[in-house]
């Protein structure tokens, strides 16, 4: 399958929830090597590597999970990633996380960093500095995450 094919197929299912093998994942981004194709994500697995030629049969087993049913909190919970207190309807909390509201941009730098690393190996020192900031980040998300646990566990 041609890569332009292969990003018709993937490209799409960025920021999306999915089931896959009896698991939650949220796609982040992916990318597209020789024979191999690796979808990011926020899953168990860091990512998922599918080989070029089993990709349709792989990417069928993607079930897209409804935002409804991705998280939900209790009835007059007051939750701190919301604006206001939420009323028994449920809540895509990421849109409100640092995390969550830059996700596609912050892939974008992360995919250009490895395309600028590919074409200029003098470029290292600067993508140590972009590795440093997204270390940071990913702390930073799972701090959030964290804090979201505990404010759905103070609402029961």
């Amino acid at each position: 399958m041609e890569n332009h094919k292969i990003e018709k197929l993937i490209k799409p299912m960025v920021g999306k929830l999915y089931e896959y093998q009896k698991q939650e994942l949220m796609v982040l981004s992916y990318t597209i090597g020789g024979n191999v194709i690796k979808i990011y994500c926020d899953g168990p697995k860091p990512h998922i590597t599918i080989m070029r030629d089993d990709l349709e049969g792989v990417l069928q087993s993607f079930i897209e999970v409804s935002t409804d049913r991705a998280v939900t909190v209790h009835q007059g919970a007051v939750n701190p990633y919301l604006d206001q207190p939420t009323e028994g309807a449920p809540a895509n909390f990421m849109r409100n996380t640092i995390v969550g509201k830059n996700a596609g941009k912050l892939s974008e730098i992360i995919m250009a960093s490895i395309e600028k690393l590919q074409n200029d190996p003098s470029y290292i020192s600067q993508a140590e500095a972009v590795n440093a900031q997204v270390k940071s980040l990913i702390e930073l998300g799972k701090s959030e995450i964290e804090m979201f646990k505990v404010a759905a566990y103070m609402s029961k």
